[in-house]
């Protein structure tokens, strides 16, 4: 599992994340999870994840996967549902 929780929630965000996602992938195995997390409200009480991975971002360029992250990010955001998302169809197949 590689931790991707501590770029911001915001476009150079979801950059930032992509980016380094591609570089670990190259070396990740294909179960390799590209993890982040949002506390749900209230804060810090409950958490919401999302997860791409290795077998799911290989292969796709640091546009595309910036855009997963942007889509995971809202969807994640607003919601006070605790959330458990791996490889979500909403966002990787857009």
């Amino acid at each position: 599992m590689v931790d991707t929780s501590d770029v911001p929630s915001a476009k150079a965000g979801a950059s930032v994340a992509a980016h380094y996602v591609m570089l670990f992938s190259q070396y990740a195995r294909d179960n390799t999870l590209f993890l982040s997390t949002a506390a749900t409200h209230p804060p810090g009480m409950n958490w919401s994840y999302y997860a791409f991975s290795r077998s799911k971002v290989w292969g796709h360029d640091d546009n595309t996967i910036q855009r997963w992250y942007e889509i995971e990010m809202k969807k994640i955001g607003p919601t006070r549902d605790v959330l458990a998302l791996v490889d979500d169809p909403d966002a990787t197949y857009h």
